[in-house]
């Protein structure tokens, strides 16, 4: 039977319902989308959808890093968009955190996500060892 592992880390923002931020099992962690509210004020942060898209990977690295791996472990990604004018943008950032293999991914518009002011939402699925 596997084990689970269920994260909790002050260095992200806190689950906004009854979630975990993550769990690890079976070599892997998977996290929960996290939106790009800084930690330390608990608010969105300014800066538009670059910004926002660094907040968003900054908050995985800090579940990913209690789970027990880094962000160059990450094999996949789901991002939601409020406006899909904005994938040049993110893939931009996206190039600051990871090199060349880059981990797949998966991009969904949606109209609005769990915070209005919130412009992008990010979950991972990473391995923990080889």
């Amino acid at each position: 039977m596997t084990d689970f592992k269920y994260i909790s880390t002050d260095r992200s923002p806190q689950p906004m319902g009854p979630y975990s931020l993550g769990v690890a099992f079976g070599g892997m962690v998977v996290t929960a989308g996290q939106l790009p509210i800084d930690p330390d004020t608990n608010q969105i942060v300014d800066g538009g959808i670059t910004e926002q898209t660094r907040q968003c990977i900054r908050n995985l690295q800090a579940v990913l890093e209690a789970g027990g791996t880094t962000l160059d472990r990450v094999v996949k990604l789901t991002v939601f968009l409020t406006n899909m004018d904005d994938l040049v943008a993110v893939a931009d950032v996206r190039k600051e955190f990871w090199n060349d293999p880059h981990p797949i991914s998966t991009t969904v518009e949606s109209p609005r996500l769990a915070n209005p002011k919130a412009l992008i939402e990010i979950d991972v699925l990473a391995v923990t060892a080889d």
